[in-house]
């Protein structure tokens, strides 16, 4: 286990430890720093988009021709 692994796996039992109430008032406080609410979207994100399926080049080329973006 790495380091970061290490110092996440802690981060992460003491969030189970609290109440609801206090989850939601920690989640709340991270959504309103601005730098902290786009790094969780942007990790929410690629979890969710992780299992679709790339698409080439060319198809996303020909997508942007279509669209008239290039």
């Amino acid at each position: 286990m790495t380091k970061s692994e290490a110092i996440s796996e802690v981060f992460i039992t003491a969030l189970r430890t609290l109440s609801k109430r206090n989850r939601i008032f920690i989640l709340e406080k991270l959504l309103a720093d601005n730098e902290f609410a786009d790094d969780l979207f942007d990790i929410a994100l690629t979890l969710q988009r992780r299992k679709e399926k790339p698409l080439s080049y060319d198809s996303v080329r020909r997508e942007i021709k279509r669209t008239g973006c290039l």
